[in-house]
C-alpha cells in the first residue's frame, strides 16, 4: 500500500514516523508551504514532495489529510480521488461529512503533539468511515502498535468533547491552581513544577486501578469543614474561581456517591454547600 500525507504539521510527523517504522511506504507529501513539505520529506526520506495536494492523491492508495481542522473541508473539496482511493483525516471533531469520494475514514489519535516525534505505540485511535477503509485503518493501527475504538459517525463531536474534557480542561484546572499561587509571589512555572508531581501521582494511580478507586480529598471523606475553608479562602482571594470550584465540587460529589465513598445523605449535604456558594 502506497501512503500519501497532506499537511506536514506536528501530528503528521509522528504519524509518518510510525508508518515508516511499521514498514509502510510513504511515497508523497504535500503542504501549502513548499519549503515545509521539502523539510518534512527530507526528514523521512520521501522523494516526492510539493505544494500540490492532487499530486499526493494521484500517487497514493491511502491518503492521510493532516491539515488543521479548519482546512480539511477545503482540501476535500479541492482534491479529486478516484473510486478506489482511500482518503482519511485525523481530526477528532470534523467527522466524515466533508468527504466527497467513495472510500473515506477518520483515524484520530487520542494524544497531544509537540514539534518532537512522539512514539504512537499504545496510543488509542478513534476510527470511523466506510467499511473497507475502516478495515484498512484497523490494520494500520495494529501494525503501528496502537489501539483503536470504533466511533459512530454521528457521535464524532461527542467523542471529541470527551477528549477535550480529559486533556484541555486539565490544563485549565492546573492554570487556575497556578494562578492562585501568584498571590504568594510564585510564578506560574514555579507553581506548576510544585503541583505536577501531584497530578502525575493521580495519573499513575488511574493507570494501576479502576478510576472509581482513585478519588482522594475532602469530598471522598465527607470533610465539610475543609470544603468550607476552601470556599471562604477562594471567595476572599480569587473569587473568579469560586464558580469553578463549586461546579467541580458538584461533579465530584456525584462521582463519590456513585463509587460509594459517601452516603446519599452526605451527598445531599455536600451539594447544598456547593449550590449555595455558586
Amino acid at each position: 500500500m502506497k501512503i500519501g500525507i497532506i499537511g506536514c504539521g506536528r501530528a503528521a510527523k509522528s504519524l509518518t514516523s510510525a508508518l515508516i517504522n511499521a514498514k509502510y511506504k510513504v511515497v508523497s507529501v504535500s503542504d501549502r508551504s513548499y519549503k515545509k513539505a521539502e523539510k518534512f520529506a527530507n526528514l523521512f526520506g520521501v522523494s516526492d514532495y510539493s505544494d500540490d495536494n492532487q499530486r499526493v492523491i494521484d500517487s497514493s492508495d491511502l491518503i492521510f489529510i493532516c491539515t488543521q481542522d479548519s482546512s480539511i473541508e477545503r482540501v476535500c473539496n479541492e482534491i479529486k480521488p478516484g473510486p478506489e482511493k482511500k482518503t482519511v483525516h485525523i481530526s477528532g471533531s470534523t467527522g466524515t461529512g466533508v468527504f466527497k469520494n467513495k472510500e473515506y475514514g477518520v483515524m484520530h489519535p487520542i494524544s497531544s503533539f509537540t514539534d518532537s516525534i512522539h512514539d504512537l505505540s499504545g496510543v488509542t485511535f478513534g476510527i470511523m468511515g466506510t467499511p473497507k477503509t475502516v478495515l484498512a485503518l484497523k490494520k494500520i493501527v495494529k501494525n503501528i502498535n496502537g489501539k483503536f475504538i470504533l466511533i459512530p459517525e454521528e457521535d464524532a463531536p461527542l467523542y471529541h468533547a470527551t477528549c477535550c474534557i480529559a486533556a484541555n480542561y486539565a490544563v485549565t484546572l492546573m492554570n487556575a491552581s497556578c494562578s492562585i499561587w501568584e498571590k504568594w509571589g510564585y510564578s506560574k512555572d514555579e507553581a506548576k513544577n510544585a503541583l505536577l508531581p501531584l497530578l502525575e501521582a493521580v495519573v499513575d494511580n488511574m493507570k494501576k486501578q479502576d478510576i472509581g478507586k482513585c478519588l482522594t480529598g475532602p469530598i471522598a471523606r465527607n470533610d465539610t469543614a475543609t470544603i468550607e475553608k476552601h470556599q471562604k479562602a477562594i471567595s476572599e482571594n480569587n473569587d473568579e474561581y469560586t464558580r469553578l470550584y463549586n461546579i467541580m465540587g458538584e461533579e465530584t460529589v456525584k462521582f463519590a456517591l456513585e463509587n460509594k465513598y459517601i452516603t446519599e445523605q452526605e451527598a445531599h449535604n455536600l451539594n447544598r454547600k456547593f449550590k449555595k456558594e455558586t
